[in-house]
């Protein structure tokens, strides 16, 4: 995610973004597309980067999937990241929604586009590939897994199960996980059925981990062996 607000930041503050959003110059939203297109091909967690106005609308897009090309122009007011900035008027994470040419659960990082007076006059959005962040959480599942939540308390990933729609009903670890935020309790952990977990919300995300009590014991011997050693070696 840190790779992601980098890129999309760098974007945002490259001044040929305001000057195309302004002049709606052709030549210059052909530079834009071509800095998307590079950015989307040499990062593979960005499925898409969109120039968007300030109201939602999309100016230009380039994407790994061409089909994301037919959405230019469409309006975007309605969904939680272009409200959650034209609020905040800052960076901002927004929480899962339905692509709509994918048909999947997308999260999309949106950055503020400025003019030279630091007013707010559009923004670049930066839509997260969440097979490709699953992958960064694989060599976390020998015994273990990892959930994401959205800010709503969504579960979006699952590194134990494949999530495609939103609708699905949310396990007994992610209801409980959930009455525990809305008790603006944001962090902790708890033992849970033949497991450990641990929770901890940043405003955005919910990240859960849990782990077997039987890797736990393991790895508590592992390292009750090592001190031994240590102090019988010394």
């Amino acid at each position: 995610l840190g790779r992601i607000s980098d890129n999309v930041n760098n974007l945002a503050s490259d001044p040929l973004m305001a000057e195309a959003l302004v002049s709606k110059d052709t030549q210059k939203l052909q530079q834009v597309s071509d800095k998307f297109t590079t950015i989307t091909n040499t990062v593979s967690i960005l499925e898409t980067v969109t120039l968007m106005e300030v109201d939602g609308s999309s100016c230009i897009t380039r994407a790994t999937i061409q089909a994301f090309l037919a959405s230019e122009g469409k309006d975007y007011a309605d969904r939680d990241y272009c409200k959650g900035i034209i609020k905040t008027k800052a960076p901002y994470l927004s929480s899962v929604y339905i692509g709509t040419v994918t048909k999947r659960p997308n999260l999309a990082l949106v950055i503020p586009v400025k003019n030279a007076k630091g007013e707010m006059i559009g923004f670049i959005s930066g839509v997260i590939d969440l097979s490709e962040l699953r992958g960064y959480l694989w060599d976390l599942q020998q015994d273990s897994s990892v959930v994401l939540l959205d800010r709503y308390g969504t579960a979006f990933l699952d590194t134990k199960e494949k999530i495609e729609k939103l609708d699905n009903p949310p396990t007994t670890l992610v209801k409980e996980i959930q009455k525990r935020l809305a008790d603006n309790k944001n962090e902790g952990y708890f033992k849970y059925q033949n497991s450990f977990v641990g929770y901890k919300f940043n405003v955005s995300i919910t990240v859960i981990y849990e782990k077997s009590n039987a890797e736990l014991l393991a790895l508590i011997n592992r390292l009750n062996l090592t001190v031994f050693g240590s102090v019988a070696l010394a």
